[in-house]
């Protein structure tokens, strides 16, 4: 008997296989990209209901479950998010934008220590990467490593990359908690002269924020248009400005009225920034912090 047909056999076997291969992933490629347009749009429910769908059928896709992860992180998803990014990070090691995801997961889980070693990872991988020594910066301050903190925040400064508006702002709060007023008003014109131009839509939020870091205290407030604002996004702005109301009653000396602000970001359920700081530490502690 003749061995062309049995080799015929295996080439047919091997070009189907082939193609099957080819066809998963071109599967997987279009649940990724729909997936994705949904990401684009914030309609992150739908991004997590396409990417189950994706992963149930190609487990083996890194992509899939690093997109899932980030896409629960801004459903607040974080130990889902986590766990998500943990296993893009198994399946591909070499994707280097997961671990800072990661980090960013591991940040709003109270994981600090571990959220400070995977942007280690990050800038092993890119020395000159501004962002990732904005976000290690802040871990650090949430790490009461305040001199570790201002070190990555100078570096992310010196990188020149396009986040100048939130370092100098982080900036100011380290140097208001180091009691170092002159150096956080330096910081504060910074962040003003960086601060990007606001859409119109964002304006009900940021406009508080301003304020507060132009002195303006009396004028912060929140509407009830804006606390009726239940999606993450709209939690996460009142968190972030509820925690620097807390930071600028506190350098005024009215520990009350920061203890109150915290206690409110921490209702937002989106705050280790208050929680590291807030009542439930106890007066002494908040004044140990606050360098009082």
């Amino acid at each position: 008997m003749s061995s062309f047909l049995p080799r015929l056999m295996l080439v047919a076997v091997l070009t189907l296989a082939a193609r099957g291969r080819d066809g998963a992933a071109d599967e997987a490629e279009t649940l990724l990209q729909a997936a994705r347009s949904y990401m684009a749009t914030c309609d992150y429910a739908k991004a997590v209901a396409i990417l189950d769908q994706c992963i149930a059928k190609h487990p083996a896709s890194a992509a899939a479950w690093s997109d899932r992860g980030q896409a629960r992180y801004q459903l607040d998803d974080f130990a889902g998010a986590l766990a998500d990014l943990s296993r893009a990070l198994e399946l591909d090691p070499a994707v280097a934008s997961v671990p800072h995801a990661r980090a960013l997961a591991r940040r709003a889980t109270g994981d600090f220590a571990g959220a400070a070693a995977d942007l280690s990872r990050v800038l092993a991988l890119d020395p000159k990467d501004d962002l990732a020594y904005l976000d290690r910066g802040v871990v650090r301050f949430l790490m009461e490593d305040v001199v570790g903190a201002q070190a990555d925040l100078a570096r992310a400064a010196e990188a020149g990359g396009g986040d100048r508006d939130l370092i100098a702002l982080w900036t100011w709060v380290v140097r208001t908690q180091q009691g170092d007023m002159a150096a956080a008003t330096v910081e504060l014109g910074r962040y003003q002269a960086a601060m990007p131009k606001v859409p119109p839509e964002e304006e009900a939020y940021t406009a508080p924020l301003v304020a507060l870091l132009a002195g303006r205290a009396e004028q912060v407030a929140i509407s009830p248009e804006d606390l009726r604002d239940d999606t993450p996004t709209g939690r996460n702005r009142r968190c972030v400005t509820y925690f620097f109301v807390g930071v600028h009653a506190r350098t005024r000396g009215s520990l009350q009225g920061a203890l109150d602000a915290y206690g409110k970001a921490i209702a937002e359920g989106r705050s280790k920034l208050a929680e590291h700081h807030a009542a439930k530490r106890g007066v002494a502690e908040i004044d140990r912090l606050m360098g009082r």
